[in-house]
């Protein structure tokens, strides 16, 4: 009986506790406890959010940062060794097929064209990146492979200037490789030149191959003989004319070069 009597008050207690917790849901206490307490913890919630986004667009930022920097470096990476491989190329050529000695050439690139605008003009000057520190003079001839390129006109401590061919100041004796008939280069524009004062006799003829017949100094510089100029490509020969006249064009693209060799003189 002792022990009936202490286990009623507690299932009085927990009657009304459950009594008191359904009254409670019934009138959305907890509801409305919990917007509260929502309501007090969302400005927290709001700083909290906003600092951890915050965070991670600043670690996106650097990644993106990062990113970019390899892709530049990456890039600059290609673009240097395919300089790199184009220079090793262009002294391979010119050392197994050119007759100069290697010893008097200097490679120089070429960095700059005054008056080049791509698809309206052709280049008629070249800025090399040499000078007098590399030993070049004024008159020093420019080659490519057996090709001749220009005359130095210009010099500085680290830079140059060339007159190619075919600039409209440039003028020098030639001859046909054929039968060696010689006339004067003249410079007319683009990739052709004029071969001129041609004896009416000479024996030349379209596809003949002109080169420099020599025109050195005692100290070197100047145009060295048999230097490739161009090909003939058409003769202007009347009865009456004291001397027959050729239209010359150069086998080089001028505009597409990016590496020269200057025949140092001595």
């Amino acid at each position: 009986m002792k022990k009936k009597e202490n286990f009623a008050p507690i299932f009085i207690f927990f009657l009304a506790f459950s009594l008191i917790i359904l009254g409670l849901i019934r009138f959305n206490f907890f509801n409305n406890l919990f917007g509260a307490i929502g309501n007090i913890f969302s400005p927290v919630q709001e700083v909290t959010f906003q600092t951890f986004q915050s965070i991670l667009n600043l670690n996106e930022e650097e990644n993106l940062k990062n990113l970019k920097e390899e892709n530049i470096n990456l890039a600059r990476q290609l673009v240097n060794q395919e300089k790199l491989e184009k220079e090793n190329s262009a002294l391979r050529d010119q050392f197994q097929t050119a007759t100069i000695k290697s010893t008097t050439l200097i490679a120089a690139k070429i960095i700059g064209a005054p008056n080049f605008v791509p698809g309206v003009t052709e280049p008629s000057i070249f800025i090399l990146d040499v000078g007098k520190s590399s030993g070049i003079r004024i008159h020093d001839a420019v080659i490519l492979k057996d090709n001749l390129v220009g005359s130095i006109t210009e010099v500085t401590e680290f830079r140059s200037k060339v007159n190619l061919i075919t600039n409209a100041t440039s003028s020098f004796t030639a001859k046909t490789l054929r039968t060696g008939a010689i006339g004067v280069v003249r410079g007319e524009a683009g990739r052709e030149m004029s071969l001129q004062n041609i004896m009416q006799e000479a024996d030349i003829k379209e596809k003949d191959i002109i080169v420099t017949k020599g025109g050195q100094e005692l100290g070197g510089s100047g145009y060295p003989p048999d230097l490739t100029v161009g090909t003939i490509i058409s003769v202007e020969k009347k009865p009456s004319a004291l001397f027959q006249n050729a239209n010359i064009v150069s086998d080089l693209n001028f505009s597409s070069l990016s590496t020269v060799f200057v025949i140092k003189s001595q």
